[in-house]
């Protein structure tokens, strides 16, 4: 019957087109194994799915696919990539060695040998299967430097990567995205000047990339040169005004630079975008710190409060602003939620909390004071309060040694908490 729908000298592509949805189906439902499925229908449905960058599809049908035709070089090929793709080179590479002795003159199978081998470590051998599948299948030179490129920066096998990028790009000049790709393994060698000269020829080629003005921007940063960093910000936020991470880190260079009132306007901004972004209220209420506006870092600490009840930095600014306006009792609410944490700024913390021990006398205080000088690794001062503290309740000392517990490991500072007791 479908020879009569479809003639024979039709597309085949167009006879398949009912086995896209048919497959969704099946993967969604579990029952992919009860599809029949021909050889060159798979080899259809997996071309289809991959360039349509369904990896969970192609994952589950290239597996079955290689169950059902273990021998089909196409679909050999298929499931090799994904095998790579998942970090199971070691099988990939038995699977491909035992197709490429009976097609020694295969490239593809060649160059995946090659990307195999690279996933294991195994550089040299891959560079020889990588050198070997180009001289078989020289027109595909840049594309497979440039994939094998790839594989070595998710390694971070960053110069490797750039190695090959670079001879990726002898092969084609014109490949705008090599620029990049090779401005990214330079930038993490830390060769800025020389990562910033391939943002440039990107740029050149095309200047309305907003991604690539972004990376460029945050090099800038990353080198405190505020003003390039400024310019190129502003260039990917005119080329795309929801570009979130450009506007971020154009607030966060105003925060850097002092112009606070900059960054608490523009980190507003963000929240239009970004309504639960917790760094944009955090660093609004900081910024609002710096600018004496209490009631402002309070505001935007609980805002961020209401997204992460434990999170560090928003504890810490609540009790921070509650020990600098006299608010001890409420304080305390967040400093026993932050206590037990090693991620304190205790920098920002440990005057206030001295200053509310001495104005309030109580024991909780001289114990959060006593963590802080530990994490600052303050010895001296730390023994003196030490001391006032085997002054108080065994209460406050065991709730000392419940946050540093490496303290019972101390004699010298188990001595003077035990002073008391001796006495």
């Amino acid at each position: 019957m479908r020879e009569d729908i479809f003639p024979e000298n039709q597309d085949d592509d167009l006879q398949w087109t009912h086995l896209i949805d048919d497959c969704r189906r099946a993967i969604k439902n579990g029952t992919l194994e009860d599809l029949v499925i021909s050889e060159e229908e798979f080899e259809y449905l997996l071309e289809y799915f991959a360039e349509e960058a369904e990896d969970e599809i192609v994952a589950a049908l290239a597996r079955y696919a290689y169950d059902k035709h273990p021998y089909s070089t196409e679909i050999i090929l298929r499931y090799s990539d994904v095998l790579i793709a998942q970090n199971k080179p070691r099988r990939a590479v038995e699977i491909l060695a035992s197709q490429f002795s009976l097609d020694p003159g295969n490239g593809d199978i060649c160059f995946l040998l090659g990307r195999g081998e690279l996933k294991m470590g195994n550089l040299q051998e891959a560079s020889d299967y990588i050198q070997k599948a180009i001289a078989l299948n020289p027109e595909a030179s840049a594309d497979m430097f440039s994939t094998a490129g790839e594989d070595l920066v998710e390694m971070e096998e960053y110069q490797m990567a750039l190695d090959y990028f670079d001879k990726a790009l002898e092969y084609d000049k014109e490949e705008i995205t090599l620029y990049d790709d090779i401005a990214f393994c330079l930038e993490k060698l830390k060769r800025t000047e020389e990562s910033l000269s391939y943002y440039q020829r990107y740029l050149d080629l095309d200047p309305f990339s907003d991604y690539v003005w972004f990376n460029v921007g945050t090099l800038y940063a990353k080198e405190k040169n505020y003003d390039k960093a400024m310019e190129a910000f502003e260039y990917a936020i005119a080329l795309d005004p929801t570009n979130s991470s450009a506007i971020y880190n154009k607030a966060i260079v105003y925060v850097d630079t002092g112009r606070y009132e900059l960054g608490i306007n523009t980190f507003k901004e963000l929240l239009k975008l970004e309504p639960e972004n917790i760094y944009a209220y955090i660093t609004i209420a900081s910024a609002s710190l710096k600018l004496d506006d209490y009631e402002s870092a309070s505001e935007y600490y609980s805002m961020a409060l209401s997204l992460d009840r434990e999170d560090i930095d928003s504890n810490t600014g609540m009790a921070y602003i509650g020990m600098l306006t006299g608010d001890y009792f409420n304080a305390l609410l967040y400093l026993r939620i932050i206590a037990d944490s090693t991620e304190v700024d205790y920098t920002m913390l440990q005057e206030q909390i001295l200053i509310a021990f001495k104005k309030t006398g109580l024991p909780e205080y001289l114990v959060y004071y006593l963590v802080s000088q530990y994490y600052l690794n303050e010895t001296e001062n730390f023994g003196i309060y030490a001391e006032m503290l085997a002054m108080t309740d065994d209460l406050w000392i065991n709730k000392l040694y419940s946050l540093l517990p490496n303290l019972k490991n101390d004699n010298a500072i188990a001595k003077k908490l035990l002073k008391r007791k001796t006495r």
